[in-house]
């Protein structure tokens, strides 16, 4: 019998909604007011995690929840900014914008995802790297339409020109898209998806058909991975193909890894070291990724399960010493 196929990333997946949720939605919604007084960059940084935090959550559901890693998550996050961004410049229309720039991803990793998943892990990752770097060949050579490498000017949307209006518009819509995925990895689909990432082989056995349920989560990421792009596209005002490049690809892997993939509020977690410290390090060098992964390594060698494994055990040990101490005073008396 063949060894039972299980991936480093699988695990117990943490996801209490009711915990970190509330933390993070409490801090994300206090932030900007607190530095509304401040210069509008703040905000549109706070803006920037956002859309961060919606393009990892994404990832994580394929990653975290099946293990299978996609290193071909730009090409859905891409072609959802520039699906965007041409129907702003038709129409003006945000809302025919982001549904145009959802479901054109999602139709792309129907295909893609077709012929993925029926590959190993291994190569399922190159494929995805693959067909990732054709969707960047593609825009970066059909200049007529997409303008090539000098890229294209989104228009402004006119009742969310004010920077703090734009960010509680892109908070909802995140808040909301992070609840559904929430919703699906408690459904019956969803511990489907944790039977095939702890052991596929043996969910194969009992019938589930495993590219199928691998498939639906495939696009399901590519769906809310275009909607983080098509929200980018009139947030950021100006585009081009380095957003579809496979350096974006990465972002996602880099804010799961960091934050930690069998949490399900890793990636929010990931997505806000990620920008800030991004930010903060290019003050002083333009060799930022050098210096992040550095960062990087070091949490991974020191908690395999990311900044919230660090949180965990240091909460882990402060109960611990909060129980012998209560245990010694009971003693005591």
């Amino acid at each position: 019998m063949k060894k039972a196929i299980h991936s480093p990333a699988c695990g117990e997946v943490k996801d209490s909604l009711y915990s970190w949720g509330f933390v993070i939605a409490v801090t994300t919604v206090a932030i900007p007011l607190i530095f509304s007084q401040f210069p509008p960059y703040y905000i549109k940084l706070a803006s920037s995690i956002m859309i961060m935090i919606l393009y990892g959550v994404s990832f994580n559901l394929l990653y975290g929840y099946t293990g299978y890693l996609s290193f071909g998550q730009a090409a859905y996050f891409g072609s959802g900014v520039y699906v965007s961004a041409l129907i702003l410049r038709s129409t003006s229309s945000l809302p025919l914008a982001l549904l145009g720039g959802s479901i054109a991803p999602a139709l792309l990793a129907i295909v893609f995802g077709y012929f993925c998943v029926k590959r190993s892990k291994l190569y399922f990752a190159m494929l995805t790297l693959a067909f990732a770097q054709l969707i960047y060949t593609l825009i970066f050579k059909w200049r007529s339409l997409t303008g090539g490498d000098d890229g294209i000017v989104v228009p402004r949307i006119p009742y969310l020109h004010n920077p703090l209006t734009f960010y509680f518009f892109i908070l909802a819509l995140v808040l909301v898209s992070v609840f559904i995925h929430w919703v699906i990895v408690h459904s019956p689909f969803g511990h489907m998806l944790k039977s095939i990432c702890q052991n596929q082989e043996r969910t194969e056995f009992i019938g589930v058909p495993v590219e199928k349920q691998v498939l639906v989560a495939f696009i399901i990421a590519g769906f809310f991975g275009g909607l983080a792009g098509a929200i980018y596209a009139p947030f950021i005002g100006v585009i081009s193909p380095k957003l579809v490049h496979w350096t974006m690809s990465l972002t996602p892997v880099i804010m799961v890894v960091f934050g930690g993939a069998k949490h399900f509020w890793g990636p929010a977690i990931g997505a806000i070291v990620y920008i800030v410290l991004k930010d903060i390090i290019t003050l002083y060098t333009d060799n930022w990724l050098l210096v992040f992964g550095l960062m990087l390594l070091i949490i991974v060698l020191i908690s395999p399960r990311g900044v919230m494994g660090v949180l965990e055990n240091i909460g882990t040990y402060i109960k611990k010493n909060i129980t012998k101490a209560n245990l010694m005073k009971e003693r005591i008396n």
